[in-house]
């Protein structure tokens, strides 16, 4: 059996809070679980160190922020 994995960046969640994509991170885990493929979740903020090669992450998910602005 083949073993699936999926890596995921969350870029700022503590910066943009509610704004930040969180959401669509709960869905694509949850329907990874259902079909039995594994979510590495790693969170990249201001000063964090990212040192990952380009085929270490597979996903990038960053919200929009807030639109008070608009």
């Amino acid at each position: 059996m083949i073993r699936m994995e999926l890596n995921i960046v969350n870029m700022y969640p503590d910066i943009l809070n509610m704004y930040g994509d969180i959401g669509n991170l709960i869905s694509i885990t949850k329907r990874c679980q259902w079909r039995g493929i594994k979510v590495n979740q790693i969170i990249s903020t201001l000063g964090t160190d990212l040192t990952m090669k380009d085929d270490e992450i597979d996903m990038i998910i960053i919200g929009g922020g807030s639109d008070n602005q608009q």
